[in-house]
Order: C-alpha cells, then sequence, then structure tokens
C-alpha cells in the first residue's frame, strides 16, 4: 500500500480564488468607508449642520459647523490710532460681566472700515467659563507707550464739557483738580494730575454737588485711596 494526498479539484481551487477575492474587495471598500468618513479636527458642538444623510458634496464643501469647547474667538474692531501698539500674540484681558478673560491676539486683519476707520482684530480665548457666541465683551488693549499713573474708581470723576475733574480732601476741604483720564481697568480709572499724591482721598460720593472749598466730613468708612500702576498712554 502506497500513501497518497488528495488533490484538490479545480472546483476548490476556485471556490479559494474566490474567498481571497472577496477579502481583498472587503478591505478595499473599509479603506473607501474610512476615506469617506469625516471627523472633527477638535471636540466640539455642532452649531449648524450643512448636509443631510446620502447627500452627494463637491470636493471641499463644508458639512457642518462645529464650535470648538472652552475655545472663543473674539472679534474687535480697534481704531486705526490704536493698531500701532497691537501685536500679533499679544496677551490681553477681556471681560465679560463678572468674568476676567486671559486671550491671546491671533489675526490683524489689514482690510479696514473706511466709515468708521477700524480695522478687525481676532483675539483667541480659552476658559471653562460660560461665554456663548454672540455675547459682547470688553477688551482692554494697548493705547501708547507705558507710563506710571494713579488709579482711582470711576466715580471719582467729574466731568464738565470737555474738561475732567477730581475732588482731594485735604485739611477736611474739598479740593478740585484737573485730570487727564489715560485708561479703565474695570471699575477703575488711570488718571494723570502734576498736584496728585498716591494715598490721598478723594470723594466718590455726592462729588457733583460739591465746590472748590466746600467742607468735608470723613466718615468711619472704607475709602478710595490713589495709587500708582503702569498703565498704557
Amino acid at each position: 500500500m502506497t500513501g497518497c494526498s488528495p488533490t484538490p479539484t479545480d472546483g476548490t481551487q476556485s471556490l479559494r480564488y474566490q474567498v481571497e477575492s472577496s477579502k481583498a474587495n472587503l478591505e478595499r471598500l473599509e479603506t473607501l468607508i474610512e476615506k469617506f468618513q469625516i471627523n472633527a479636527p477638535f471636540d466640539g458642538v455642532v452649531i449648524e449642520r450643512q448636509t443631510d444623510l446620502g447627500e452627494w458634496k463637491n470636493e471641499g464643501a463644508s458639512v457642518a459647523v462645529i464650535a470648538r469647547a472652552n475655545e472663543y474667538d473674539v472679534r474687535v474692531n480697534v481704531p486705526e490710532m490704536v493698531l500701532d501698539w497691537v501685536m500679533l500674540g499679544a496677551a490681553v484681558e477681556l471681560f465679560q460681566n463678572d468674568f476676567r478673560l486671559d486671550g491671546k491676539i491671533v489675526a490683524i486683519i489689514p482690510r479696514g472700515d473706511v466709515a468708521t476707520r477700524t480695522f478687525p482684530v481676532k483675539i483667541r480665548v480659552e476658559t471653562e467659563a460660560p461665554l456663548r457666541e454672540g455675547l459682547s465683551v470688553s477688551v482692554q488693549l494697548p493705547s501708547g507707550e507705558t507710563q506710571t499713573c494713579l488709579m482711582v474708581h470711576r466715580d471719582a470723576l467729574v466731568r464738565q464739557g470737555i474738561q475732567t475733574s477730581i475732588f482731594v480732601v485735604r485739611d477736611n476741604t474739598a479740593q478740585k483738580i484737573q485730570v487727564k483720564v489715560l485708561g479703565y481697568q474695570g471699575s477703575q480709572a488711570g488718571i494723570l494730575a502734576d498736584t496728585l499724591h498716591a494715598g490721598e482721598q478723594v470723594v466718590t460720593k455726592g462729588n457733583e454737588r460739591l465746590r472748590p472749598g466746600s467742607e468735608v466730613v470723613i466718615l468711619d468708612i472704607p475709602t478710595r485711596i490713589i495709587k500708582p500702576v503702569d498703565t498704557d498712554d
């Protein structure tokens, strides 16, 4: 007796070819599906759907608008006289109600509005604060070279026409001093005046009714004190 091994028939060989061909076709289809599947480049929320299921789209067409989670872009129209002090990549402060936010200038659009003489500036903000698209924020931007000034509460400012002044209490008497306002930081105002000194007491309530030389009685309540800081002119 001699040993022998079964020889595959033509039918068996044909089935093997079909199996291999089917596997190759399956891999090709899986690759196509992977290429056609669109994945978001970052975590976020879909705020606008621009494509329906089964719809054909041209190459490069948008399928959805996605808002990045915890990252926002703030668009600010900056006056042309301030634009020279706005630098790409500079850190800036923003305020939305009681929230203080840190931002970075990521784009300065070189095309301005002829009517308003302003230029769009984009500021990137990363925060866990509950911001929403369309909210308004206040932005602090540099407007000149840094210099030392005095800070007082906004309520201390008295405006009459184009002049701004404050009342300082010296020897229980109100003295009116004209000041130059350089800018604002929250509820504080940066001012310049030759005859003011850090630590002096200023009037923040009822100052619009005061007259130079009026007698002032200081009550035992917290007072707002002038303090020097560095600011941008």
